[in-house]
């Protein structure tokens, strides 16, 4: 009866870790989705106050302002530039995640096999 109750056991730490690589990967979507809608509105508000200063009479770059906004919009980036830099590290990152749910699946299912053929037999129960 131990021996069901571990391979039961086994069996649900399988499908929680399942549930919860699913879950992750919807949480790590969602915050993807508030980020990116942050950046746009930052980038509007930019545009908006660089679209006022090219306008103003006070459009020089010696001007008493604390930035250099002719500068500093030439090295602004919209999010979708910000995130294209990040595409390795992003397809490292995926690539460790599926390995490591290669390896624990794997692994959850030797034990659990390795159980069931410590009584002779994989599918039928011998108990």
């Amino acid at each position: 009866m131990a021996k069901k109750f571990q391979i039961i056991g086994l069996s649900l730490l399988l499908v929680a870790f399942g549930w919860e690589c699913f879950s992750q990967a919807l949480s790590d979507n969602k915050i993807e989705s508030l980020l990116a809608e942050l950046h746009h509105k930052i980038d509007m508000l930019w545009e908006s106050e660089y679209a006022e200063f090219t306008q103003s009479p006070q459009n020089t770059t010696t001007s008493i302002a604390l930035v250099d906004m002719n500068l500093t919009n030439k090295q602004w980036k919209p999010y979708e530039q910000i995130r294209a830099d990040f595409k390795l590290s992003d397809e490292q990152e995926k690539f460790g995640q599926m390995a490591r749910i290669i390896l624990y699946i794997s692994g959850s299912i030797c034990v659990i096999l390795a159980e069931r053929f410590k009584k002779g037999c994989l599918w039928k129960n011998n108990g």
